[in-house]
């Protein structure tokens, strides 16, 4: 399939995904995600889609996406008292706050992230972009955008975590 050609599909196929996404995602931003993600992975490999076979892995692809997404909330776990009183726990002024060492921490974990999320989180927190002009960029909505940055903080929060 042509840029071309793959660009009109998309435009046209899209409504149908996202409501097919609806029926199955938990919200309807999971299913914005999963349909954005179901996007690029096909923006990736239009060359392998054939004009048969392109709406139905679409389809798989999405409904793959929304499975994963179900299975990975089921793998949460409730904070114990002992982590939740670390998580509350804000050092006192006399405390040294190693900044480089944060940072450096910041950015191990940054760079764990796949590429998309560290892009988006970049342009909203270094570059200050509002959602708006992230969607714009990114040729997205901005609730989209608003899911997708939304995850790639959550995606942040389990590296740190795993970090320390």
């Amino acid at each position: 399939m042509e840029k071309e050609e793959f660009i009109n599909w998309a435009t046209e196929i899209r409504p149908r995904l996202t409501a097919y996404a609806r029926s199955r995602a938990a919200d309807s931003d999971a299913a914005a995600d999963a349909v954005q993600e179901a996007m690029l992975r096909l923006w990736t490999v239009p060359q392998r889609l054939t004009a048969d076979s392109a709406t139905p892995t679409a389809l798989r692809t999405v409904a793959n996406l929304c499975v994963e997404e179900y299975r990975r909330s089921q793998r949460t776990q409730p904070l114990s008292q002992k982590d939740a009183d670390r998580t509350t726990h804000a050092p006192a002024a006399d405390e040294p706050l190693d900044r480089q060492e944060r940072q450096a921490t910041i950015d191990t974990a940054l760079l764990r992230l796949p590429a998309r999320y560290r892009a988006l989180l970049q342009m909203r927190a270094n570059n200050q972009l509002s959602y708006a002009e992230i969607a714009r960029l990114a040729g997205s909505t901005e609730g989209s955008v608003r899911g997708m940055v939304s995850k790639a903080r959550r995606l942040l929060m389990q590296q740190l975590s795993n970090i320390e």
